[in-house]
């Protein structure tokens, strides 16, 4: 009886030792497989994050580019109308001249006409030369880097 009492005294002690010496290796297989889980998402979602950062970039180029042709489409336009009401004010001082030479004063509308026109153009280069100003202030930071 004393070898059976010490056999399941051995089995008793050294069963549940021996158990968790296998319950510990397979935590840790465990554990060392979750890590590469999770390094492997650390990796996916640090190529996502650059992945983002380079669409990013390229959209704020696009971007760019997109405004600098509009930017630059608008001060054209802004610059041909400013021509047209010279041109304009040219054709109607010249006819006005023409009519005081042959001794007949331009009529009011006329003379009215001249002054809206002469007042539009004023407005006119004063708003190109402020886009001027302010296209140049933008470009400042960038002639810097």
């Amino acid at each position: 009886m004393t070898n059976t009492l010490a056999i399941a005294l051995v089995v008793a002690v050294i069963g549940p030792v021996i158990l968790s010496l296998l319950t510990g290796r397979q935590r840790r297989r465990e554990k060392i497989l979750d890590w590469a889980r999770e390094d492997e998402v650390a990796r996916k979602a640090a190529q996502v994050a650059q992945d983002l950062r380079d669409s990013q970039r390229s959209t704020d180029f696009q971007l760019e580019r997109i405004h600098t042709l509009v930017n630059s489409n608008m001060t054209a336009q802004m610059e041909d109308s400013l021509a047209s009401k010279k041109a304009e004010l040219a054709a109607l001082l010249e006819v006005a001249d023409l009519k005081r030479a042959a001794g007949v004063e331009p009529s009011s509308t006329a003379l009215s006409t001249i002054n809206l026109i002469k007042s539009d153009i004023a407005r006119k280069e004063a708003e190109l030369a402020d886009r001027l100003a302010a296209t140049k202030k933008a470009a400042a930071p960038e002639e810097a880097d």
